[in-house]
């Protein structure tokens, strides 16, 4: 057997670190593909992470350890050290828990993406994050882990389940980091300010510059409601969408009126 399927743990209050440890040793040396879902296990600690070990022989990688209470940025931060080198594709949850007020707990910082870069593994063709940033954190930390994708990626996924720190201008200054190899980018946040045109503009026109191979898209954002009175959302699903905002297009359908 080279595939191994763990994803029917979800919130599951028996899911502790005794038990991952348990998953864990089921991960032989020959699997090369390895699907292990323990999102909203609120019993997992920091020592299902520090205890962790993952063989070299895996390709395909998805983990999910989403919506712990008490998974800290300092194991994420370890985490990284733990990833396989030889991966193809790598998807990874480290999401907060979302509190009843709205906040996710406990805090990610940029130091956990930037230490993801450090040990991105270089064979990647695809590659998806979900996680979280404080009201603190800048765009250092996402254009550092951008920065260190493999130049040949096809595919990259980023989802902020909460980034209030999150600003306009911050679409417009990533896209140069991007590996122009990119078939697929998706790109979710929930927090921080509304996209504004000017700053989607700029962003859509380095796209369409830079990305030329890009085949599917897919923005979502959703501001923060204190600033309004209410959410402001932008979302986009395709490229041709995208294409819609370029300045170019724009001139055009101002010249056509």
């Amino acid at each position: 057997r080279t595939t191994l399927i763990l994803d029917d743990l979800v919130s599951l209050d028996g899911v502790n670190d005794e038990i991952f440890a348990t998953l864990i040793e089921l991960v032989g040396p020959n699997i090369t593909k390895l699907d292990l879902n323990v999102c909203g296990c609120k019993n997992l600690t920091n020592s299902c992470v520090m205890n962790l070990k993952l063989p070299e022989t895996l390709v395909d990688l998805s983990l999910n350890i989403g919506y712990a209470k008490n998974i800290t940025n300092d194991s994420l931060i370890h985490l990284a050290s733990l990833i396989p080198q030889n991966l193809e594709s790598l998807e990874l949850d480290v999401s907060g828990f979302k509190t009843p007020d709205g906040t996710y707990l406990p805090e990610r910082y940029n130091n956990h993406l930037e230490e993801f870069a450090s040990k991105m593994p270089k064979l990647l063709k695809s590659y998806k994050l979900v996680t979280t940033l404080t009201a603190s954190d800048d765009v250092s930390g996402l254009r550092t882990l951008i920065s260190s994708l493999p130049r040949d990626l096809k595919e990259f996924t980023i989802v902020f389940e909460s980034w209030e720190g999150f600003r306009s201008d911050y679409v417009s200054t990533i896209v140069s980091e991007l590996p122009v190899s990119l078939q697929k980018l998706s790109m979710t946040q929930y927090g921080g300010y509304y996209i504004g045109d000017t700053d989607l503009i700029s962003f859509a026109d380095d796209i369409k510059a830079n990305l030329t191979d890009l085949t599917e898209f897919y923005l979502h954002t959703r501001s923060n409601a204190e600033e309004v009175g209410h959410y402001q959302i932008r979302t986009i699903e395709s490229v041709q969408e995208l294409m819609s905002f370029t300045s170019d297009d724009i001139m055009t359908d101002e010249v056509n009126e």
